[in-house]
C-alpha cells in the first residue's frame, strides 16, 4: 500500500455531525498526536484528508499537537501539553482521556492517507507502524537504503541498531497477521495501544545510553576481545520501543503499508 498525493476535499454534512458527537464523548477511540509543523502543503493536505476519512468511517478521535525545539520535548508535549513537570509516573493527557483506545503518531515530515491509517488501527496489537525509507540525501535511492525499523544486534563493536533494508522488506518473515516483528520502528506513522505508554515512566520520550557487553574482532589480526563494555545513544523512538519491549510489549510493522518520508525529496 504505497502512498500517493490526494486531492483536497471539503468536510461533508455527515462528517460535521460526527464531529459534534465527538465533542460530547468523554474519551475518543483514538488520539492523534501531531508533533511539530507540517513540512509542506502536500503533507498538510494528506493529513486533512486522513482526518476526514476517519470521520467518514464513524471514528471518534482527539488531536494533540505540540511544538518544541527538540524532538523529545515535542513528543512529550503532545502527551502532556506545556506542563511538562518532572513526575515519574505521570499519566498521558493528565488522565483526561481514561478510556481512549489507541494513540496514533503522525510525524509532520511523512505523507500518509486514510487507507494506511485505517489498516493500522484495525490490528489488535500493542504497537504497529508503517515503514518508510531513511535517507540522508547522499547516494542513490536503492534497495540498500535503510528503513526506520529493525532489530538490535549486539556484538563485534558495531552499533546495536540493525535496520531492515528497503529490499529486505518484501521477503522478511511475517507472522499470522502478515506483520513483521521488530525491536524498534520509527514513529512516522505508529499506532500505540492504550496501556503501553502508561506502563513507562516519564519522560516517555528521551535519549538513553544503552549499555551491553560484547566481543570485538580486530579486522587486521582476527583476534577477538571478549566481554567489552559498549554503549549506544538511542533516539527518541528507539528508546520508547526499547523500554516497551522490556515491559513485554510487541512491536510490529505492516510491510504492506509504506509511507513517504519528506526530506529534500520524497523517499
Amino acid at each position: 500500500m504505497n502512498e500517493e498525493r490526494m486531492p483536497f476535499r471539503m468536510i461533508t454534512k455527515e462528517e460535521k455531525e460526527q464531529m459534534e458527537r465527538m465533542k460530547k464523548q468523554k474519551s475518543p477511540d483514538f488520539i492523534i498526536c501531531l508533533p511539530g509543523h507540517p513540512s509542506s502543503g502536500v503533507q498538510e493536505m494528506n493529513l486533512i484528508n486522513t482526518i476526514t476519512g476517519l470521520l467518514g468511517q464513524g471514528k471518534t478521535f482527539g488531536i494533540a499537537h505540540a511544538e518544541a525545539c527538540n524532538i523529545y520535548g515535542v513528543r512529550n508535549g503532545c502527551l502532556i501539553g506545556k506542563d511538562q513537570q518532572a513526575r515519574r509516573f505521570q499519566r498521558p493527557f493528565h488522565g483526561r482521556y481514561d478510556d481512549y483506545g489507541k494513540i496514533v503518531w503522525i510525524d509532520q515530515d511523512n505523507i500518509i492517507n486514510p487507507q494506511s491509517l485505517l489498516r493500522l488501527i484495525s490490528y489488535d496489537v500493542d504497537m504497529v507502524a508503517a515503514w518508510y525509507r531513511q535517507y540522508g540525501g547522499q547516494g542513490p535511492l536503492s534497495d540498500d537504503n535503510k528503513t526506520a525499523c529493525g532489530l538490535w544486534e549486539r556484538g563485534d563493536g558495531f552499533s546495536m541498531v540493525r535496520p531492515i533494508l528497503v529490499g529486505e522488506i518484501p521477503r522478511w518473515p511475517r507472522n499470522e497477521l502478515g506483520l513483521i516483528d521488530v525491536d524498534y520502528a520509527g514513529f512516522g506513522l505508529m499506532v500505540v495501544k492504550k496501556g503501553v505508554t502508561e506502563s513507562l515512566e516519564y519522560p516517555w520520550f528521551r535519549s538513553e545510553v544503552i549499555q551491553w557487553k560484547g566481543d570485538i574482532t580486530d579486522p587486521k589480526t582476527g583476534e577477538v576481545e571478549k566481554d567489552v563494555e559498549m554503549a549506544e545513544i538511542s533516539t527518541d523512538d528507539e528508546d520508547f520501543c526499547h523500554r516497551a519491549k522490556t515491559k513485554g510489549f510487541k512491536i510490529m510493522v505492516d510491510p504492506e503499508v509504506r509511507i513517504l518520508h519528506q526530506k529534500m525529496v520524497l523517499v
